[in-house]
């Protein structure tokens, strides 16, 4: 699964109350010349934690049958998604019938895909000296008619927040709010508004928010979001709520759905409605080892995509080959990891993922530089890291015969 571009996310330093628990654990120090202080524990309160063994027992995942669709409708917000528009010619300039007058020739035109057909674009023009993004709202490539520009601060690049746009799927019309960056030949639109409402599944109250990448299709190009208690009691303070690519099915407390979603016009607004069905056929079982793992999004051929919440050691899911392609720990870490055996019916059915993560300072010497990585590891050999960047970085001594002869801070990445 690609990676979704996440907007910054202002840093949250760690609390007493989580190093206080971390204490409580009985962390052992690691055996290495390094002294991890205060600031570094709050940082890094989750390494330590789960490389401890999880206390009390898991069940496995209890059979449900039920078949009866559940519907939950999703309001319309302006903000709180980052879902980017994938297409290999998402920088092809446009060729406008007409074009309003211009302060300069330095001029960058696209095209905004929402389709595979020749027409399934909204054209973009840049005046860069200007500051000024014009539209083609009405799709007719005449930039004269659709009223004035969309203006921006004077910078390196052409950063446009805001900006909204109306298509019609289905006869329905949908309007979007994009963030639009523009250098050259180089265009990125981020998809900014969404749906999103609170709901209440196997009797948990949760949050959930989908976006659509501007093609009124619903698939795993769009995004979504799936919260509820035990991701936010077990985030830490560096931790934030994940934006996945829109599943097909997920499981959540030993139920797996099948999710569909629909636009629907209610109260003068266009909003979505998802129909979950509990998929009670066409399973499989499979085994889990792991640690404080919060959520495994499994990849399928043909564009299939599952999510585990906080996988158990047994569970059935739709049949099918599937790979682990994210996952998160504490719902604080992610790892992607690579060359782990696929998951199929008659074959493999272990997966193996997440902690105990394992942390490690790897040291290089470059001349009289003495370099080190930190590197937090998962026990099938993906590397972790925190979902945000922090202010509150690792902080690091080195000692010789006892005392200390230099101090230092891990960069982030």
């Amino acid at each position: 699964m690609a990676q979704v571009n996440k907007p910054p996310r202002p840093s949250k330093k760690g609390t007493d109350d989580e190093i206080a628990f971390i204490n409580k654990s009985g962390v052992y120090s690691m055996p290495l010349a390094i002294s991890w202080s205060v600031p570094f524990l709050r940082y890094c309160g989750g390494i330590l934690l789960v490389c401890v063994m999880a206390c009390g027992s898991v069940l496995a995942q209890e059979a449900t049958p039920s078949a009866v669709p559940l519907e939950f409708i999703l309001r319309p917000v302006k903000e709180g998604f980052c879902c980017s528009l994938f297409r290999e010619d998402r920088g092809a300039e446009v060729s406008f019938k007409k074009e309003p007058v211009y302060s300069s020739s330095k001029i960058n035109r696209h095209a905004l895909r929402f389709g595979d057909g020749p027409a399934d674009f909204i054209g973009v023009a840049c005046d860069v000296a200007a500051n000024t993004l014009y539209i083609d709202r009405n799709r007719n490539l005449d930039l004269t008619d659709d009223g004035p520009g969309v203006k921006t601060s004077e910078n390196f690049y052409c950063e446009f927040r805001d900006v909204t746009l109306e298509l019609t799927h289905e006869d329905v019309s949908i309007g979007y709010v994009l963030d639009i960056d523009i250098f050259g030949d180089y265009c990125n639109p981020i998809v900014r508004s969404g749906w999103k409402g609170d709901i209440e599944l196997a009797g948990k109250p949760c949050s959930m928010g989908i976006a659509d990448n501007l093609d009124g299709a619903f698939s795993p190009d769009d995004s979504f979001i799936f919260d509820h208690e035990r991701h936010r009691a077990a985030r830490l303070s560096f931790g934030e709520v994940d934006e996945e690519l829109l599943p097909q099915w997920f499981l959540f407390e030993g139920q797996v759905y099948r999710m569909e979603v629909a636009f629907r016009v209610q109260e003068d607004e266009t909003a979505l409605a998802v129909t979950l069905t509990p998929i009670t056929e066409g399973l499989m079982e499979i085994t889990f080892e792991g640690q404080n793992v919060s959520r495994v999004v499994l990849a399928g051929k043909d564009d299939i995509y599952g999510i585990l919440e906080w996988p158990v050691p047994v569970m059935r899911i739709p049949e099918g080959v599937y790979t682990p392609n994210q996952v998160y720990v504490l719902d604080s870490f992610l790892g992607q990891p690579e060359n782990v055996e696929e998951l199929k019916s008659g074959g493999n059915t272990l997966l193996k993922v997440g902690g105990p993560l394992s942390p490690k300072v790897v040291a290089s010497r470059s001349g009289a530089t003495l370099n080190m990585n930190y590197v937090l590891e998962g026990v099938e050999g993906a590397s972790y890291e925190p979902d945000s960047e922090s202010e509150n970085r690792a902080k690091f001594a080195i000692y010789k015969d006892g005392r200390p002869i230099k101090t230092g801070q891990f960069e982030y990445g």
